[in-house]
């Protein structure tokens, strides 16, 4: 029973730990793709400010003579960003930054811009990461957009190394538990194989100290009847005695049955050498039937005891992977939220710098 409850255990941390370990890959990867479109949202737009100042005066975006000048100097801000697009309506790229995609805006991205209800939207098409926002012009409706795309390798590399990390941690977590489990269903095993060794014994001393019988006679007339008794069941009590008798033979004959069953799953518990000779061996048919019963009332009571420290074992390894998880994320976020939070203040610094040239008064921005 050890070894059946041990690779059952095995079997069910091994479930849990990998689902664990696949869930908080797609986590990461959900969480890590909005942190890298929200950069290139950040770029969108600061790239859309002065698009959308030519289209306040009624002017078309193709009007902006210095467009090449401000998508470079906007892909200058972040290395992560591949290309800059200003686009048509209808798809067609009016700006662009060099080696940038050729011909117009995919279907696909058109689409994301058509059902968003925000002028801020993000789009995931052919290996690359998008992030865009709408123009629209004086009537509200949208005459065009800015388009901020890089590739995916990047994230894909970031999910590949936490893949990596999660599995290889995963798998030490199962082994130690899987070690530890043992010994905790081992010494349980333990003190239950202890428990029946002292109903061994109990059960040895009173084969060795049973009452001799004989016949005794209920009266002088002839009695009808005649029961096996020992020397103290004569009297009074003479058919108390003979029923606490009878129940004790029931009783350790059930023992002999458990004892039997135990000798199988764990056969350090029980010594076939020193049963008595009229005890039933496994091989008899009859008893072979209740034997069967009664090891399935023992292994749901064998269940009981162990099934919480399982339980228990398993929470707490789920625990400790929970734990790294959680480190190794915090970890992999940090460097992207420091890109972040440079690329806002780099990008605020160049609005005010553009401002400032422009003749504004520092204190009128």
């Amino acid at each position: 029973m050890l070894n059946r409850s041990w690779i059952a255990f095995v079997t069910v941390l091994a479930l849990i730990l990998a689902l664990m370990c696949t869930l908080s890959v797609l986590q990461f990867g959900e969480i890590q793709t909005k942190l890298l479109q929200d950069r290139l949202a950040v770029i969108a737009n600061t790239t859309a400010g002065p698009f959308r100042s030519v289209i306040e005066f009624g002017l078309p975006i193709s009007a902006v003579r210095n467009a090449d000048d401000i998508l470079a100097r906007a892909k200058s801000i972040d290395p992560l960003v591949q290309d800059i697009r200003v686009f048509h309506q209808t798809g067609i790229v009016v700006h662009a930054t060099e080696n940038s995609v050729p011909g117009p805006i995919a279907k696909e991205i058109m689409f994301q811009q058509s059902i968003s209800k925000e002028d801020r939207w993000v789009a995931s098409f052919g290996g690359e990461l998008s992030a865009g926002l709408s123009l629209y012009g004086s009537s509200g409706n949208t005459i065009g957009g800015v388009l901020v795309s890089t590739s995916a390798s990047e994230l894909d590399r970031a999910i590949d190394r936490v893949s990596r990390d999660f599995i290889l941690a995963s798998f030490v977590v199962w082994i130690a538990f899987s070690v530890i489990g043992y010994f905790v269903l081992r010494a349980r095993m333990r003190i239950l194989q202890s428990g029946m060794a002292q109903l061994k014994k109990v059960a040895v001393r009173f084969r060795t100290t049973e009452l001799s019988t004989d016949e005794v006679s209920t009266d002088e007339e002839g009695a009808d009847e005649t029961q096996a008794v020992g020397p103290m069941s004569k009297g009074l009590l003479a058919r108390e005695v003979v029923g606490l008798e009878q129940q004790l033979e029931r009783s350790f004959a059930n023992f002999s049955l458990v004892e039997a069953e135990l000798a199988k799953i764990a056969p350090d518990t029980a010594n076939t050498a020193d049963r008595a000779p009229d005890q039933v061996t496994p091989g008899d048919p009859p008893r072979a039937v209740l034997a069967r019963n009664t090891g399935g009332k023992l292994a749901i009571a064998v269940a009981r005891q162990v099934a919480p420290l399982a339980a228990a074992t398993i929470f707490i390894a789920v625990m400790v992977l929970g734990i790294f998880v959680q480190r190794s994320v915090t970890a992999s976020f940090t460097p992207e939220l420091t890109a972040r939070s440079a690329l806002i203040g780099g990008a605020t610094n160049q609005n005010i710098q553009r401002a400032i040239d422009a003749g504004v008064p520092l204190e009128n921005l």
